[in-house]
């Protein structure tokens, strides 16, 4: 590492067999990586990163079983990078497998590389190969934020709907020996307090006051004002939506 080497790195690396780690970062080291690489069968940490590394990631390093480690940061590779499986699942950390995948990219086209656990940019601004926690809606099987948000709502309400027909019985039980007038009187009792009770919470200022009035004008302003509510917050959720990995984005999501 940090050695001062320049020049090709030739294949006949490839003719140290029992070689498990192989550490050439921060050099002048160009040209393209040497397919013999992937015929190291012991190599555990590969850090080619800091150098001018050219062309591909060869397929051949999907035959690493044993790697731990690889970081390829900061050279000009392009294209795709294999599939490699890490030996160790376990103790894959956020440093284990680094390339230049991030955003924005030195070539037209980023480099991609589904298995790589960081990302880095041209900027030199490094961050993790994951969606922010509160963009994973994926994980729990929505296809995005306005469905998630369509199936809430239907839950709130079918909650509401559940504990009002719970209160219902249970109230139903509480009176079930009480006269017809009795009942009447006190349903009428009980619906004033909590009319009142709605008020002093909600606010004789406020437009959801409607609702505690008999008024259909009342009512359909009150419903108005949450259809209203609901049409603003649309494309907030929809906003929600958002690529990091897009170039033409304006949101900066770095990680150092």
């Amino acid at each position: 590492r940090n050695n001062g080497l320049s020049g090709k790195l030739k294949k006949t690396v490839a003719g140290l067999r029992h070689l498990q780690r192989l550490d050439l970062s921060d050099n002048a080291i160009k040209g393209s990586i040497p397919p013999d690489i992937g015929s190291l069968s012991e190599l555990k940490y590969l850090r080619l990163s800091f150098n001018s590394f050219t062309g591909s990631v060869p397929t051949t390093f999907e035959e690493l079983k044993r790697l731990e480690s690889f970081q390829l940061q900061d050279n000009r590779i392009k294209g795709t990078i294999p599939n490699i499986t890490f030996s160790n699942d376990l103790a894959v950390g956020r440093s284990t497998f680094v390339a230049d995948c991030g955003v924005p990219s030195a070539f037209d086209i980023p480099l991609t590389c589904v298995g790589c656990t960081m990302c880095c940019n041209s900027e030199g601004n490094c961050y993790p190969n994951e969606q922010p926690r509160l963009m994973q809606i994926d994980a729990v099987g929505y296809d995005s934020y306005e469905s998630f948000t369509w199936v809430f709502f239907l839950c709130l309400f079918g909650l509401c709907c559940v504990l009002g027909l719970i209160s219902f019985a249970i109230d139903k039980f509480k009176n079930r020996h009480l006269t017809t007038s009795t009942l009447r009187r006190r349903s009428h009792s009980l619906m004033d307090l909590d009319d009142a009770r709605a008020i002093e919470t909600l606010g004789s200022d406020s437009v959801y006051a409607f609702f505690s009035s008999k008024s259909c004008l009342g009512w359909t302003i009150a419903l108005s004002m949450i259809a209203l509510q609901m049409w603003v917050l649309v494309p907030f959720v929809q906003a929600a939506e958002v690529d990091l990995h897009d170039e033409e984005s304006d949101f900066v999501y770095t990680w150092k």
